[in-house]
């Protein structure tokens, strides 16, 4: 039962983002937003499967994650409405028809193979999702010197910079404070 649930929640998810994806769709006269049959209409345009199979009740249940989309209708959403790769390849993964991003991106990016299998990258050959992750994780260098620049820089000129202050006589001396009680 809580397999289901999730799946249920997946569904609930993926149908709310492409609600999004659809209603934010800038149209080529400057509006913004698709109706759900505009919709159906750009991915009959992709994929003449979708023009004479589904209705705009279809895409409505899609959105009330009544049903969750398979891998082929949300490449097929994702062309329709311009999206990147990596936005397609999140609702693949958001939607569970990928274990992780990497397997997501390749179903996407079209490095599947011709029955659906992913094709593992071959010796030496990180593969497009390992190098967005490289180059999106910053080294422990790099980690170190944002940390003294931002956090540990400014504190300890704020401490420098209160001490020499008191040589200057800028914060109130003790015998001061007594005259004026006086």
């Amino acid at each position: 039962m809580r397999e289901r649930d999730v799946q249920r929640a997946r569904a609930v998810q993926v149908g709310q983002l492409m609600r999004s994806y659809r209603e934010s769709f800038a149209r080529e006269d400057g509006r913004r937003g698709l109706t759900q049959e505009d919709l159906l209409e750009r991915m009959g345009s992709v994929d003449s499967n979708n023009a004479e199979r589904y209705s705009h009740a279809t895409v409505s249940r899609w959105e009330s994650g009544g049903t969750r989309p398979t891998l082929q209708r949300l490449k097929v959403f994702g062309r329709a409405l311009n999206l990147s790769q990596t936005d397609v390849a999140g609702l693949v993964l958001l939607a569970g028809l990928a274990p992780d991003f990497p397997t997501a991106l390749n179903h996407v990016s079209g490095s599947n193979g011709a029955n659906g299998n992913v094709v593992a990258p071959g010796p030496g050959g990180a593969g497009i999702a390992e190098a967005l992750r490289a180059e999106s994780t910053p080294s422990i260098l790099t980690c170190a010197l944002r940390f003294v620049l931002l956090r540990v820089l400014p504190l300890g000129t704020a401490m420098v910079g209160g001490y020499a202050l008191s040589f200057y006589g800028s914060s109130p001396s003790p015998e001061s404070g007594t005259d004026a009680q006086a």
